[in-house]
């Protein structure tokens, strides 16, 4: 082997460790990407449950699933819509004494895309709690 080849194993040694740290840093900014959005939809989907009325429930899930297709719109097990009283621990059935809603989404799973490594990562629990607001879906162009 000449010496003008010299080069070649220790850059295809470098070249895989540089691929390497490459696509995991990718792979974290991707999961940080959806865990932040995983975020904004639970809070948007608080918000119309606030706004709304109490039978919006699959509304809010095909929302959040327009903005996050890996939270899903069918399982409702993963999305938990729950409206309080204002002691918090009282669960309301009527818009009149509801004082808070809270969207928890579980289990939403962000699977890699580089072909070398096939995780399936978990995000933690995301929870959103606000204050009941208007409630009233009549002509509101929010809860349509």
């Amino acid at each position: 082997m000449s010496r003008r080849h010299n080069f070649l194993v220790p850059f295809a040694l470098s070249a895989i460790a540089f691929l390497s740290l490459f696509l995991g840093a990718f792979e974290v900014a991707r999961y940080a990407y959806v865990s932040n959005a995983v975020a904004e939809a639970t809070r948007v989907g608080a918000r119309m449950v606030a706004v709304c009325s109490l039978d919006i429930d699959n509304k809010v899930r095909a929302a959040m699933n327009a903005l996050v297709p890996q939270i899903p719109a069918a399982d409702a097990s993963k999305v938990v819509i729950t409206r309080v009283k204002a002691d918090k621990s009282t669960a309301c059935t009527a818009t009149t004494d509801c004082a808070y809603v809270t969207v928890t989404v579980t289990g939403v799973s962000v699977p890699t895309v580089t072909p070398l490594v096939a995780l399936n990562l978990v995000l933690p629990t995301v929870a959103s709690t606000m204050p009941r607001e208007y409630m009233n879906s009549t002509s509101n162009p929010y809860c349509n």
